[in-house]
């Protein structure tokens, strides 16, 4: 992953050089503790400092420099940038890592530095207070409400919220490894396009794996042996509290459809190649889809090799 740090590598300016060496050694240096066997302390120190001083690089412009101005090309900024991905992905592949601080400690950290808030807090209720909320709409499958809340500046303010009951995503995978998606239309795109199955958790009682299992029998026509939890994400969180939960469903067998009355579906098998060059033609256009393959480990942005 990391080479060995040279000098003449960096070029960002007169005094960029040294410094940007000497963090391309600390760097290299967490990487071969991760490497080895970890029996003591990991100093993950130089993270913690490379993430700073890459937001302060980031936030520092004035208000009238557009973000197409920030010197992205850099030769320091970029190269900084690739080894704050390259040292997570490491991190992340290593297990056991016991000694590595977690999320919360290595974020508190950086409370005072180019963060203006607590990172490690992930509910904080006092950052807007709701004073009223009036239902709007109430539909089939979501309600709108209207709220006014207070911002920590005393500002009053209205936050227009679409509430829904949550979603289950699922990447089914066959034997060959294919990915099996469905094809439907989609009204409010005025088009058909190719989807991972997912549903809304509306049967009341319903756990969330339970809800998984019925959305890929419905839609894709397939029961899984085999499921793995691959995590969860908010879908829209300007304005809908929509929260998906994705699975990696394996080891498939054909079951009878059962799509909804206002569903119509078809089903499609594709490999790594094919599912590239629907990315590459503009064809893959769900957000959830997009998600869901990335993460069940698809390399959706490779350029489709030759067959």
């Amino acid at each position: 992953m990391l080479g060995p740090a040279k000098q003449g590598d960096y070029v960002a300016g007169p005094a960029a050089p040294a410094a940007s060496c000497r963090e391309h050694e600390s760097f290299l240096g967490v990487e071969q503790d991760l490497r080895r066997s970890v029996e003591g302390p990991v100093d993950t120190k130089p993270f913690g400092v490379a993430a700073v001083q890459l937001a302060e690089q980031m936030h520092d412009a004035t208000p009238d420099v557009g973000r197409d101005q920030f010197q992205l090309m850099d030769a320091a900024f970029f190269d900084r940038t690739e080894q704050l991905i390259r040292f997570a992905q490491l991190a992340a592949r290593c297990r056991p890592v016991p000694t590595l601080p977690g999320p919360e400690a290595e974020l508190s950290d950086l409370e005072n530095g180019a963060f203006d808030h607590d990172l490690s807090s992930h509910d904080n209720p006092g950052m807007e207070e709701r004073v009223e909320s009036q239902e709007v709409y109430g539909g089939k499958l979501f309600k709108v409400y209207r709220d006014r809340v207070r911002l920590p500046g005393g500002q009053l303010t209205t936050r227009e919220i679409v509430r829904h009951p949550g979603s289950v995503g699922i990447i089914p995978r066959d034997a060959s490894g294919r990915i099996v998606l469905v094809r439907q239309f989609r009204y409010v795109a005025g088009r058909e396009l190719w989807e991972i199955p997912a549903g809304t958790l509306d049967k009341a009682g319903e756990e969330i794996p339970a809800a998984a299992r019925r959305e890929l029998a419905e839609e894709a026509g397939f029961l899984a042996q085999r499921w793995t939890l691959l995590g969860t994400a908010y879908l829209m969180p300007g304005y809908c509290d929509e929260r998906m939960t994705f699975f990696l469903a394996e080891d498939l067998s054909p079951t009878e459809s059962h799509p909804e009355l206002d569903e119509s579906f078809k089903v499609n098998p594709f490999d790594a190649h094919d599912l590239q060059v629907l990315r590459a033609s503009g064809e893959l256009l769900d957000a959830k889809t997009l998600l869901g393959l990335a993460w069940a480990g698809v390399p959706l942005w490779a350029a489709p090799s030759q067959r």
